[in-house]
């Protein structure tokens, strides 16, 4: 009984770590936990492959945990940053994330599929985005008060992330590496660039490299037109 429950034991760690990431009043620790949430979401998906215990049940809280974790608490992260003295304009970019995410998993929930490649944006992304926002809010000042500049800017990189949640662009995933050549040289070019950013500008890295991620996916989707499969 014990075993069979290990993996939906992990995804409840996810989803605490989301909820405290919400009542956090500290943004620094907020952005933490949904990084930590991040590693409880692929180590459930990797305990119950190798317990062979993949559910239903499984499947269905996993996702209840990432819109916590990955969806509500970025969200409310991303207002504290963003909040424009209570305008009502500052309400949309929350309402943006919190929806795609929640569209995106829903999808992902009633789609028979054994493809290995995301449609869409996994919403894991969005969250560790805005956590790397957050990291850069405290030191990259310059990036930030650009962003904060004008209310537009902050709503439309939410809206941006929404669309690409809810799109049916093809993303590569880490469980092509195995069998498709093409993946291979993706991540390849992923590494290189997570070296020279990390080593260079560590603070605005992560959402420097998500975006070059989905750069890549998009080349690879209009342009390339291969089949990630």
């Amino acid at each position: 009984m014990i075993k069979k429950n290990i993996p939906s034991f992990i995804t409840c760690l996810n989803l605490i770590c989301g909820l405290l990431a919400i009542l956090s009043n500290d943004l620094r620790i907020g952005m933490l936990l949904i990084v930590l949430g991040g590693v409880f979401d692929v180590l459930d998906g990797l305990v119950a492959r190798m317990l062979n215990l993949t559910s239903d049940l499984g499947k269905e809280l996993d996702s209840l945990a990432d819109i916590v974790t990955f969806g509500v608490a970025p969200a409310v992260l991303y207002y504290r940053i963003f909040s424009f003295d209570g305008s009502i304009f500052a309400f949309i970019a929350p309402i943006f994330i919190v929806v795609g995410g929640a569209w995106r998993l829903a999808r992902f929930n009633v789609t028979i599929s054994n493809s290995k490649y995301f449609e869409g944006m996994a919403i894991p992304a969005t969250g560790l985005f805005i956590a790397g926002l957050v990291l850069a809010s405290y030191y990259d000042q310059q990036i930030i008060q650009f962003i904060k500049g004008n209310i537009w800017y902050s709503n439309l990189i939410a809206l941006t992330l929404a669309l690409l949640n809810i799109s049916k662009i093809k993303m590569f995933s880490f469980k092509q590496l195995k069998n498709n050549n093409l993946v291979q040289v993706y991540f390849a070019i992923i590494t290189v660039l997570a070296i020279i950013l990390f080593y260079y500008i560590p603070y605005t890295a992560i959402p420097v490299l998500l975006s070059a991620y989905v750069l890549i996916a998009l080349i690879d989707h209009f342009i390339l037109k291969s089949e990630l499969r």
